[in-house]
């Protein structure tokens, strides 16, 4: 790995230790129609770019968000973290499944 890419790395761990945090970062990139290069251009963005400070504002920031899904009902790993956040905020359904230890339903999840 080049010195350069390994510095650009550890500057930005040293800014974000948060390595969950890193997932949702990753996540939003591969969710986003544009940043894989379903644009005009056919342009992707790469590790680097990803890890440029001000390219990973506007990530964090939502600003490549995919914006055509608004409206749609959650599906996969969307849905189950959409849930679990249902559940935590204690609404009834949440304070139901916390006093009794379960998860929420599989039923509730879209595939």
């Amino acid at each position: 790995m080049p010195k350069r890419r390994l510095s650009t790395i550890r500057a930005r761990l040293k800014e974000r230790p948060d390595l969950e945090e890193w997932t949702g970062i990753f996540q939003r990139v591969i969710s986003s129609p544009f940043l894989r290069g379903e644009n005009d251009k056919g342009w992707r963005a790469g590790f680097d770019w990803v890890l440029n400070p001000s390219n990973l504002a506007k990530i964090i920031e939502g600003a490549y968000d995919d914006r055509s899904n608004l409206g749609k009902p959650k599906t996969g790993m969307a849905a189950l973290k959409a849930s679990m956040e249902k559940s935590l905020k204690g609404d009834e359904y949440g304070k139901q499944n916390l006093l009794s230890g379960h998860s929420p339903a599989l039923e509730d999840l879209q595939y």
